[in-house]
């Protein structure tokens, strides 16, 4: 297993790293208008208002999130109160609302598991061996876009299951095609 260095990111929490661009210009803008000479603080001036403008544009399209990629998932492994070994063989799947199936996550998505409420796992493709506690554990599953931000609506879904002990991690089942 890996350390997942990542988190969710729900709608309306800002744009991250993306604002300090203008944060820049306005800043850079600002100190030509107090400290350059007087000829160019009309430049310093519209560079600090470009600036400002950026923000305001770069906070409004990250506040709002994504449109959902149009599937819904579910947990093929472990079925919803398995009693299971650690690892826990986790796969998801996903269909159109026409029944179609999907590859999950898909292009530009990832796979966010959680497990009693606590990210895990973050993974490109859809099975999964997960390293689990005894004792009855909530595993919930997110589809993130690939800066993880979540959809609107979340596409999500929870099984509980029982960890019994330790054993070897069952053979990768394929979503039904």
């Amino acid at each position: 297993m890996h350390a997942v260095l990542a988190h969710v990111v729900s709608s309306g929490t800002g744009p991250g790293l993306v604002a300090w661009v203008p944060a820049g210009v306005v800043f850079i803008g600002a100190a030509v208008v107090g400290f350059a000479p007087r000829g160019y603080r009309r430049l310093g001036g519209g560079l600090a208002g470009m600036g400002v403008a950026g923000l305001v544009v770069v906070n409004v399209l990250a506040a709002s999130p994504p449109a959902s990629p149009g599937y819904a998932i579910r947990v093929l492994t472990p079925a919803p109160d398995a009693s299971v070994t650690s690892p826990v063989l986790l796969t998801v799947c996903a269909t159109t609302p026409n029944g179609a199936p999907v590859d999950v996550p898909g292009p530009g998505r990832v796979l966010s598991v959680f497990i009693d409420g606590r990210q895990t796992l973050e993974s490109t493709t859809s099975s999964h061996g997960v390293f689990v506690n005894r004792g009855p554990h909530a595993v919930r599953v997110e589809v993130l876009t690939s800066d993880h931000r979540e959809f609107s609506p979340v596409i999500d879904t929870t099984v509980h299951v029982v960890v019994t002990g330790g054993g070897p991690l069952p053979a990768a089942i394929a979503c039904p095609r």
